[in-house]
Parts: structure tokens; C-alpha cells; sequence
């Protein structure tokens, strides 16, 4: 499931901005996040404390179906969705700018299933 799809170059419609995208090659996993603690903390650097986001711009993750998560985390693994660059807002904000598509390159799919299940289980936000 969690195989690269080389992109044609083209454009990607997005309201009424158009991003070009070329193929992309497989990224090696993150080393750094390893165990679920380690993951569920760099989702909620964005996605809020316990994946509820306090932002109109960052979706809580909270209480959100598995298999949707794990879809959308696969949409951006093979740059299906856009990923705009953005800054971790909880936590250390000073860390690099990042985006999904970076981050979900650097998960397993197990990890990425782990997380699904993970923020499925807890209570949606309000």
C-alpha cells in the first residue's frame, strides 16, 4: 500500500492556485520517530494536544474513522493531496518547517496504521 506513485508533471488545481508536481522518488523511514509516543508527538506539534487543533486550518485528528486517517496519511504519502509547508504550532515551535507529505514519507505503513487506530480511539474534540 505504502508505495510511492510516480506523478506526470503537471499541475494540481487547488482553489485557484496551480502547483506543479514531477515524479518523486521513496524516502527512507524517519528513524527518529520510532515508537507511537514519538510519532503521536510530532502529529500533535500540528493537530493539538491529543490531535485536537485548536485551529480552523489544522483538522483535529481526534475521534476521526481509522481507515479515513490511514487514507488520508496514504493520499499524502504518494502526493495525492497538498501539502503546504507550515510550522509546528505546539510544543517547540521552533523546529523546521515541515509538511504532511514529508511527514507521512517518513512513516512505515504500520506506523501510519498505528497512528490511525491511535487517534481513532480517542474522543473527538470541540
Amino acid at each position: 500500500m505504502f508505495t510511492r506513485k510516480p506523478l506526470l508533471a503537471g499541475w494540481l488545481l487547488i482553489g485557484a492556485s496551480a502547483f506543479p508536481h514531477a515524479a518523486i522518488a521513496d524516502a527512507a523511514p524517519d528513524t527518529r520517530l520510532t515508537s507511537l509516543a514519538d510519532l503521536v508527538s510530532e502529529c500533535d506539534s500540528c493537530h493539538g494536544p491529543g490531535g485536537v487543533s485548536p485551529r480552523a486550518d489544522v483538522p483535529s485528528l481526534a475521534g476521526q474513522d481509522a481507515d479515513e486517517l490511514m487514507s488520508a496519511i496514504e493520499r499524502f504519502h504518494t502526493y495525492e493531496r497538498h501539502c503546504p509547508d507550515t510550522r509546528p504550532r505546539h510544543g517547540d515551535a521552533d523546529r523546521p518547517i515541515l509538511n504532511m507529505c514529508e511527514i507521512s514519507g517518513g512513516m512505515t505503513e504500520a506506523q501510519a496504521r498505528a497512528l490511525a487506530d491511535h487517534y481513532a480511539a480517542l474522543p473527538p474534540g470541540s
